[in-house]
């Protein structure tokens, strides 16, 4: 018999399969924290802005913002006004006060009156470099910190002057200290609503409680006319200082008016502490602008003290009421075809900014006369002076409590100014008997007018081939 077949092997027992393997993490990625744009122009000459230009640009990083570092002859691949982009301008200033090779041609542009807006809105600070040794310090980075606010600009971070004579880290570092937070202050989500940081929503503080409802704040008093100094620098602006003086002896027979040359302002500012305790004096300041932007020599040293930086802030503060006049040739400048009275009174602005830097309060708006429209705007500046004259005459009489100050503190003193002009004689008879060349010959023009003709007269007899500018400069 068939052996019977063995029993089937029994199945192997498998073995209880693994558990599954836990799926790998997915990689977490870091988020890159959103870096705001920055933009560094330098103007440099001897390398110096742009090492500072640099040295700010590789610092951004760290601060959480994305510099790009270029230098100004660049600026015509930048449209300013539509990218927002917070601005920081380095420059130097070379030779007496002139652009570096590079920012010659942004600067140009940034002082052109007929500029438009370009820096609306645009949030920026400057770094200037400059050498004390120089009377022109600083001045290419002062103009640019002006103009670019004139055309639009809002200053985040007030300007930083180096010195290299002190050296220039003991200077931008301190201000590169400051710059950081106050561009993290800045309103970036949008950039197009960028505000100027924590030193703008201080001056804004003022106009938020009036938009609340609180009473805006009244003009300030019209200080009383008690003593006037007229500062001037020889030929035309001795001549024109004697009509204000004039003025102001008709308007206030009381005040003491006399004239200085502006040589003299330092003695003079020592006795003004001494007067000023029992009154605020006021002063007038006739500028003129020579060539290179520069004052006449007689001017000089008035205008190197007011510029420096050593002064204290609020020194004139309750002491002086000033208004400015100043005299210039366009014809002076290369870009005469397109330039005004504004473009050729360097000085006259440089003066005006810095009295009202170190506290002293503007009574009349600054005006501004060129050489070659014949200083016709002297006239309607003058008139307009006057009223300010018998405004202060008449708080003067009324013991300090003459009413409101009308005069803005503007920079053009011809507004309103017509009204008097073709009246410059007033009430002082005295000058209305001065014999008149042109008697007969219709009304008698004013004395002013008189005096620049005859000094025109003058000039083109003595040297007809200079353009009637001989005897002008002073």
């Amino acid at each position: 018999a068939a052996a019977s077949a063995p029993p089937p092997a029994a199945a192997p027992v498998a073995a209880p399969a693994p558990p599954p393997a836990a799926a790998a993490p997915e990689p977490v990625t870091q988020q890159k924290p959103v870096m705001q744009k920055l933009l560094i122009l330098y103007g440099t000459q001897t390398g110096n802005s742009r090492g500072v230009a640099k040295e700010l640009g590789a610092e951004a990083a760290a601060h959480g913002f994305e510099a790009r570092v270029l230098g100004m002859e660049k600026w015509k691949e930048l449209d300013f006004e539509q990218d927002k982009t917070p601005l920081v301008l380095v420059s130097s200033s070379t030779g007496n006060g002139d652009a570096p090779d590079n920012a010659d041609k942004f600067y140009r542009f940034a002082k052109k009156r007929s500029t438009p807006p370009v820096f609306k809105g645009v949030p920026f600070a400057v770094c200037a470099l400059g050498d004390s040794n120089y009377e022109q310090f600083c001045e290419v980075g002062r103009q640019f910190d002006q103009h670019l606010e004139r055309l639009g600009g809002n200053r985040f971070l007030k300007r930083c002057d180096v010195d290299e004579v002190d050296g220039i880290e003991a200077h931008v570092h301190p201000w590169a200290e400051k710059l950081w937070p106050a561009l993290k202050a800045l309103k970036q989500v949008a950039p197009a609503q960028a505000n100027r940081g924590a030193e703008q929503a201080a001056e804004a503080a003022p106009a938020k409680a009036a938009a609340k409802g609180a009473a805006p704040a009244a003009a300030p008093a019209v200080a009383p006319l008690r003593s006037l100094t007229v500062f001037h620098s020889g030929g035309l602006t001795e001549e024109i200082a004697e009509l204000i003086k004039a003025e102001a002896a008709a308007a206030s027979p009381a005040a003491s008016v006399r004239l200085l040359a502006m040589a003299k302002f330092k003695p003079w500012l020592a006795e003004l502490d001494a007067a000023a305790a029992s009154a605020p004096q006021h002063a007038v300041f006739l500028c003129q602008t020579v060539e290179n932007e520069q004052p006449p020599e007689e001017a000089g040293p008035c205008v190197r003290f007011l510029q420096r930086r050593t002064h204290a802030a609020g020194m004139l503060a309750g002491k002086l009421h000033f208004a400015v006049l100043g005299l210039g040739d366009s014809n002076l400048l290369l870009d005469r075809q397109t330039t005004a009275a504004k473009d050729c009174n360097q000085v006259a602005q440089a003066v005006d900014r810095r009295l009202s830097e170190l506290g002293a309060d503007r009574f009349h708006p600054r005006g501004e006369a060129d050489d070659r429209t014949g200083n016709q705007e002297v006239q309607p500046w003058l008139a307009a002076l006057r009223a300010s004259l018998a405004a202060a005459a008449a708080a003067a009489a009324n013991g300090g409590n003459g009413g409101r100050s009308t005069t803005a503190n503007g920079t053009n003193g011809t507004n309103g100014a017509n009204n008097g002009a073709n009246n410059s004689n007033g009430s002082n008879g005295a000058r209305s008997a001065e014999p008149d060349p042109d008697a007969g010959a219709g009304p008698e023009k004013p004395l002013l007018a008189r005096i620049v003709a005859a000094r025109w007269l003058t000039a083109s007899t003595e040297s007809p081939t200079a353009g009637g500018r001989a005897g002008w400069e002073s």
